[in-house]
């Protein structure tokens, strides 16, 4: 995710000036790029918040390694004041689900560009879209 998008979003949500905990589900894998440009934003660089070992990771700090449960980064994501998931993730699909089944809005997985704001499409109306598998390409969904 770029920079702008977060902030797009969480400037609407007055959340700007929050500490943000990035998550990644698989640390092996982890977009090393899109951390750095975030850690790097003047804007979202200040509240940024890692888990200890998390930036070592990322910068590829010789011998480092970043072990942590992901059902703590479940936990976090689900009851977050604010979600931003990657919609191509099925576990960002899944705590999108959680969070809309809890009742706890503020989830953007499923985004759309409306005026200048990024904007969830996910409402009452729409939220069966969280399992329509011929429009989120989820081959495991009957």
């Amino acid at each position: 995710m770029k920079p702008e998008y977060i902030k797009n979003i969480l400037k609407q949500l007055d959340m700007l000036d929050k500490p943000i905990l990035p998550i990644d589900t698989d640390s092996a894998n982890a977009d090393q790029e899109a951390h750095k440009q975030i850690g790097e934003d003047p804007d979202l660089a200040k509240w940024i918040r890692y888990e200890k070992g998390h930036l070592n990771y990322i910068n590829k700090t010789p011998g480092s390694t970043w072990n942590r449960s992901v059902a703590s980064y479940i936990y976090l994501a689900v009851l977050a004041d604010v979600y931003i998931g990657n919609p191509v993730d099925q576990l960002s699909l899944w705590i999108a689900r959680m969070r809309y089944s809890l009742g706890i809005k503020n989830s953007y997985v499923l985004t759309e560009k409306k005026g200048d704001n990024w904007v969830s499409f996910i409402d009452d109306e729409t939220y069966l879209v969280l399992y329509d598998s011929s429009k989120l390409a989820t081959p495991w969904m009957p």
